[in-house]
């Protein structure tokens, strides 16, 4: 009997060295492959302390520094409004006038509240306004809404602060001292929570960002394009949100300077952002330095960037003429451009979700837009070509449409 228990351990021990030896002997994970963002606690204090370390004077200020410059600014008003009626109750009773000193810093409280609910609504209905009917704008007024509640709610926060610092002296000789330390204690931990908990989330929206790169915000919804089908616009919704998630796709924005090809690109990268995807912004001169490194360079000293080839999606701008610095003046130049990235560079572009801008005249798109589709090696079936067209000798909105080249299928 014993020999049959030690058969069986022995057989279980080998069993597990096999399962160890084929777990170290498993595959790494594909580097290659596009992975969803993905921002711990420890990134949020990171980025956070090279926020407050860093001098505005001396790097541009983040997204995520903003943000929070933002919200001590919102629980300030709602602090100086309590103190301000505090000490308008502080002159009055100096005047003779026989009132309490708690009505002024409560009346100051709620005028603080109430106005900033009106305020914060008052603009988000601004913003919604410049929000057009072509693109799906749901997730850019939920940011919106999401917002004017953030700063309604930190304006309270910051009242609630001042409310209790004016007032809180009449409550503290009514505890015991071991009570009134418990009660400080308490307090001090709800309102850190209270400041601290809703900023994770808004802290990791600015970080996923700020960390495509891009040169500006600027939401899709807010382009102005005429005469644009309403069933391609979704198509490129589908396109920012099926990043990463489905079959690779790649656009081809097609204009001449100032058409709007940048913001559309930047739009769809923001949205992308925006939508919980991880995407990087490059110019193709800046993809040519680093598209056969082992390791992109070091980001600026106050942020990080997304490694473009972890990326969903990559916004390639300024690939060809008719914009200062652009690398390629002719089809044939941008064609050798793309064969100099490497094949490991370009297999490595068609995994993902892929705007190229092209700043080629639009009566001369086809040879450009075959040596894009030679030198990247993208399928004709994978490709959507835009073409963007400014209205001559006057201000309007960009008319968009498709190229006769695009893909039926894409």
């Amino acid at each position: 009997m014993w020999k049959m228990v030690l058969e069986q351990r022995s057989g279980m021990a080998i069993s597990e060295d096999l399962m160890a030896a084929n777990m170290n002997n498993a595959a790494p994970a594909d580097p290659d492959a596009p992975t969803p963002p993905t921002i711990s606690v420890a990134d949020i204090r990171w980025q956070f302390s090279k926020d407050i370390d860093t001098k505005e004077v001396q790097t541009s200020p983040t997204y995520s520094y903003q943000w929070v410059a933002d919200q001590v600014g919102h629980m300030a008003l709602g602090l100086a409004a309590v103190l301000a009626s505090w000490l308008v109750g502080d002159i009055l009773r100096w005047f003779g006038l026989q009132i309490p000193d708690w009505p002024p810093p409560a009346i100051g409280f709620l005028v603080v509240a109430i106005g900033a609910c009106f305020w914060e609504r008052r603009t988000f209905q601004q913003a919604c306004a410049k929000i057009h009917r072509v693109f799906d704008s749901t997730c850019d007024r939920k940011d919106l809404r999401d917002n004017a509640v953030a700063a309604t709610y930190y304006m309270v926060v910051g009242g609630l602060i001042g409310l209790l610092a004016v007032l809180g002296g009449r409550l503290w000789p009514l505890l015991p001292l071991g009570g009134a330390i418990i009660a400080v204690i308490a307090i001090a931990i709800a309102f850190a929570l209270a400041i601290v908990l809703p900023a994770l989330y808004w802290l990791r929206q600015k970080i996923r960002f700020q960390q495509v790169g891009l040169p500006f915000l600027f939401r899709l919804p807010e382009f102005k394009l005429a005469s644009f089908d309403p069933n391609i616009a979704k198509r490129i919704d589908d396109f920012i949100r099926n990043s990463g998630d489905a079959a690779p796709k790649h656009i081809a924005i097609v204009g001449e300077l100032s058409s709007g090809k940048t913001s559309l690109a930047v739009g769809i990268a923001t949205e992308a952002a925006f939508n919980n995807k991880k995407a990087r912004y490059l110019t193709l001169d800046k993809l040519q330095q680093i598209a056969r490194l082992a390791e992109e360079p070091p980001s600026p000293r106050n942020t990080r960037l997304w490694p473009w080839r972890e990326s969903q999606l990559v916004v390639i701008d300024d690939v060809v003429s008719g914009i200062p610095d652009s690398v390629a003046e002719h089809p044939d130049q941008l064609l050798r451009e793309l064969q100099d990235l490497g094949q490991p560079a370009c297999r490595s572009l068609r995994r993902r979700n892929t705007v190229w801008c092209l700043g080629a005249d639009t009566t001369d798109a086809e040879a450009w837009i075959e040596k894009l589709r030679q030198g990247s090696g993208i399928a004709e079936q994978d490709l959507l070509i835009v073409v963007l067209q400014k209205p001559q000798g006057a201000a309007g909105d960009v008319h968009g449409s498709l190229h006769p080249m695009s893909s039926a299928d894409w």
